[in-house]
């Protein structure tokens, strides 16, 4: 065995430390990305039904979510019923993770282009948590754990939605989630950002915003 001498320790020390203080400054400067959330877009209000989640018993606007993320702007869609929606900071995650993820991307490739009123956003709004919370094994947002109420309009238009859902789907265009552990989750298609229309009163729900769905998943 070698035998070290005070000043080696003291120069091996002060390389860890030099080492550790340097990965420390490495770590403390990485962050995740920011999503800023504008106000919601075409909307309608609606009253949740879905026992256990945040928004169980709550009327909410379901509709078309304003964002920034990386320097672009869409018009994202909500799958998180247990947060507010606000600015934060997310992951990204896949749209796989999703319960019925390709019923999800079916949803959001077919209809979220044509919403052209209140009435489309909070249909499709509604038939995307439908997709993704109802347990029965029936898709139909006046039946099973979850269901909307107070808007027959939009009731109308989700259930026609859903009626279309095919028996497989490949989604096709890049879906994806981004998650935050505190605020709601989003849905977006990465490959097409979206012109977003100029903020008109933005009217937030319950302190927070609108709600979204999506039991979570962590990538394996």
């Amino acid at each position: 065995m070698t035998k070290r001498t005070g000043n080696a320790i003291v120069t091996q020390t002060a390389l860890v430390v030099a080492v550790f203080l340097f990965v420390g400054a490495a770590v403390s400067t990485a962050s995740a990305d920011m999503l800023y959330y504008d106000g919601m877009g075409k909307k309608a209000a609606v009253r949740i039904e879905a026992d256990g989640m945040l928004a169980d018993g709550k009327t909410v606007h379901a509709g078309q979510l304003r964002l920034r993320y990386q320097d672009e702007s869409y018009l994202g869609w909500c799958v998180d019923l247990d947060h507010y929606t606000g600015t934060g900071e997310v992951e990204e995650w896949s749209y796989s993770t999703l319960n019925n993820a390709d019923e999800v991307a079916y949803l959001f490739e077919t209809y979220a282009d044509d919403v052209v009123s209140g009435r489309d956003a909070a249909g499709l709004q509604a038939a995307i948590w439908e997709v993704i919370n109802e347990t029965s094994g029936t898709f139909d947002v006046t039946d099973g754990y979850f269901q909307i109420r107070n808007n027959g309009a939009a009731v109308q238009e989700a259930n026609g939605l859903l009626a279309t859902l095919p028996g497989s789907y490949t989604p096709q265009t890049e879906l994806l989630v981004l998650h935050s552990d505190t605020k709601q989750d989003v849905l977006i298609g990465t490959g097409r950002p979206n012109p977003v229309p100029e903020p008109a009163t933005v009217v937030l729900l319950l302190a927070g915003g609108a709600f979204a769905v999506h039991r979570r998943r962590k990538l394996a």
